[in-house]
């Protein structure tokens, strides 16, 4: 019968300063045992809150635990479930917002490093340095005299790894809500000294959304733990099935049949995603003509569409008609 973990413990006896000593017996006692419970995470967070001003060595620790909770320990592999993401939110979130940059910082870094996360996560990440540009207020703002409505150098910095993150959403294309929130936070920041990167970061991002084409599609966690369970699976039967499908790739006739298609299918898909389709140019048509007028940032988007798009369909509006 195995013995109880030493772990809770040591971490309820913490005090501060914590030493390294502390870290070296709380990590031993950590993963010594099978594995890092929902609990262990909370005692964790708990524990950061006794503590008071995050020490560096407990917030390594902290963040070593959590990203293995979330993302390494359980299959399938690199995918945030619905439940951690919950449990995380609510362990980093004080009345509804993160008060603490760390603990941000641990969210996107998860963002960054899954393969898939729930969408409500990456919304949830979003809003909170929207929430912060708009009111002043929030992870972006410690130790600053920001005012409301001005993007900082954090505030691109987040954006854009939250945005292309591979996990926060999948296919590193920007979709319409994450283009739309770009909208909003151009229309409340125009007159205020942003950082030089956030209207690159504009341009590129809604370019994103109308323009790129995604060969990934991110799996469900459905199809990733069927699809793990039967790699790890070593039985002869497996065995000899991978090496049948090992010896059809081998072939000249069936490499070059399937070669030929994916290249051909592949770059009628990219011509495709260039063009801009009628909807397309009505979703921008109503993004930049809300307001009756066409500012810097949007001249700036229009540019670039103008420059790099294939031509547009019949009937489509473009550049002068949208700020009509």
């Amino acid at each position: 019968m195995s013995q109880p973990s030493a772990f809770p413990a040591l971490l309820e006896r913490l005090t501060a300063p914590v030493s390294s000593d502390d870290i070296a017996a709380l990590r031993q006692a950590l993963w010594a045992q099978t594995k890092i419970g929902s609990g262990d995470v909370s005692a964790l967070f708990a524990a950061k809150d006794r503590l008071g001003a995050i020490d560096p060595l407990f917030s390594e620790l902290l963040q070593e635990a959590v990203l293995h909770f979330a993302l390494k320990q359980d299959w399938p592999r690199n995918f945030l479930s619905d439940a951690n993401a919950t449990l995380l939110i609510d362990l980093t979130t004080k009345d509804g917002r993160i008060d603490a940059e760390a603990e941000f910082e641990l969210l996107v870094r998860i963002a960054e490093q899954a393969e898939n996360t729930p969408a409500s996560f990456k919304d949830f990440l979003c809003k909170e340095i929207e929430t912060a540009v708009l009111t002043g207020q929030g992870i972006t703002r410690a130790g600053t005299t920001l005012a409301a409505g001005v993007v900082d150098a954090a505030d691109v910095d987040y954006l854009r790894r939250l945005i292309f993150a591979p996990g926060a959403g999948g296919s590193l294309k920007v979709s319409a809500e994450e283009a739309e929130m770009l909208f909003r936070i151009k229309d409340a920041t125009l007159a205020a000294p942003n950082d030089a990167g956030w209207k690159t970061l504009f341009v590129q991002a809604v370019a994103n959304h109308m323009m790129a084409h995604a060969d990934y599609v991110p799996r469900t966690i459905e199809v990733a733990a069927r699809q793990d369970a039967f790699l790890a699976d070593t039985t002869p039967q497996i065995g000899r099935f991978l090496g049948r499908v090992a010896g059809a790739f081998g072939t000249s006739a069936f490499t070059k049949f399937f070669a030929k298609d994916e290249a051909e299918d592949h770059d009628a898909a990219v011509a495709k995603d260039l063009e801009l389709t009628v909807e397309e140019s009505a979703w921008l048509k109503r993004q930049v003509a809300h307001d009756g007028k066409t500012d810097e940032l949007e001249k700036a988007l229009l540019a670039f569409l103008v420059d790099e798009v294939a031509p547009l369909p019949e009937g489509a509006a473009m550049a002068g008609r949208l700020s009509a």
